[in-house]
């Protein structure tokens, strides 16, 4: 069994994947599993991860290749977990860069510690790998709760992201969670959020784990409908919590998570003209109206507050 199994899904990434590939051969971990999930892509994405490993690339690591129809970002990871054997598991996105010899530390933190999940902290970085800013929490040292640690991400003093989060193999499977599938945006919160819970021990490791590159065409930019499966997911959250009886935390996404879904998402479309259209009728609908109204009594940060004026001038 080897130590830790990274899961890769890969979608038209021909440009970048092999500098997440080399990401991954220069950690000093001697024994990694790297599970590589094509997702139907339609440049040369396969190709060039064929060619990275006959060029003497994969010396040290067990690898596996698998191809599918195009299903998604959530089913490709999910089908990535199905063949994992490593004794932990990352996720990490194929234009993503793990830093550099982060991977043992990360490890040893999970071992020290015994957590069933220990989260880390990541870097926002441009599509050349220049680091634009850290994205930190609020670290403690040990272990909590997993309920300790779901309601401290819901309150933003935990801010794990894809593949800041190390899982204990085992754990994963004992829960039997997916990624949601057929989702594109917020399945990343939701899957960690929900597993985060159902979490005996959760540790931190107080350091970046890798570059999260932000690029023009990727999900998180796109100004298209699809940013709507963002406050979808919140609202499946919002079940979870609901038939879990865990009211505190239902209520921390009803008043804060949900709405601000919907704030993001609407900001995103604005900019798109041909959806002028949608955006008023569901920037106006009575129920969008209802979740914004008690959200703007709560929340008072200046960037909520330019989101909404941004939006309420679009309305006029």
């Amino acid at each position: 069994m080897s130590v830790i199994s990274i899961i890769v899904p890969a979608y038209n990434t021909a440009s970048s994947i092999e500098r997440t590939l080399s990401s991954i051969v220069e950690q000093d971990v001697p024994d990694i599993e790297v599970v590589i999930v094509d997702d139907g892509s339609t440049d040369d994405t396969l190709e060039v991860i064929e060619t990275f490993f006959t060029a003497g690339n994969s010396t040290r690591l067990k690898k596996i290749i698998v191809s599918q129809v195009n299903s998604g970002v959530s089913a490709a990871r999910n089908r990535g977990l199905s063949l994992a054997s490593g004794k932990y598991v990352l996720f990490l996105d194929s234009d993503d860069l793990l830093n550099v010899g982060v991977l043992r530390r990360f490890i040893e933190a999970a071992e020290t510690t015994s957590a069933d999940i220990v989260i880390g902290g990541y870097e926002l970085a441009n599509e050349s790998g220049i680091t634009l800013r850290e994205v930190n929490s609020e670290w403690f040292s040990g272990t909590i709760a997993g309920e300790t640690a779901a309601e401290r991400i819901l309150k933003s003093k935990l801010r794990p992201w894809t593949a800041s989060v190390l899982y204990r193999r085992e754990f994963l499977i004992s829960k039997d969670l997916k990624y949601q599938r057929g989702c594109n945006f917020g399945e990343d919160s939701e899957f960690t959020i929900k597993l985060v819970y159902r979490a005996e021990t959760v540790a931190c490791f107080p350091d970046t784990v890798y570059k999260y590159i932000q690029r023009g065409g990727s999900l998180s930019n796109k100004n298209d409908l699809q940013v709507f499966h963002y406050p979808a997911s919140k609202r499946r959250l919002l079940v979870f919590f609901t038939r879990a009886q865990e009211a505190k935390l239902a209520r921390i996404i009803e008043s804060r998570s949900l709405p601000y879904s919907f704030l993001v998402s609407l900001n995103l479309i604005s900019v798109n003209k041909d959806l002028k259209k949608q955006f008023k009728e569901i920037a106006g609908s009575m129920q969008v109206r209802r979740i914004m109204k008690r959200y703007f009594q709560l929340e008072s940060n200046q960037r909520t507050l330019r989101l909404s004026f941004d939006i309420s001038l679009l309305l006029l």
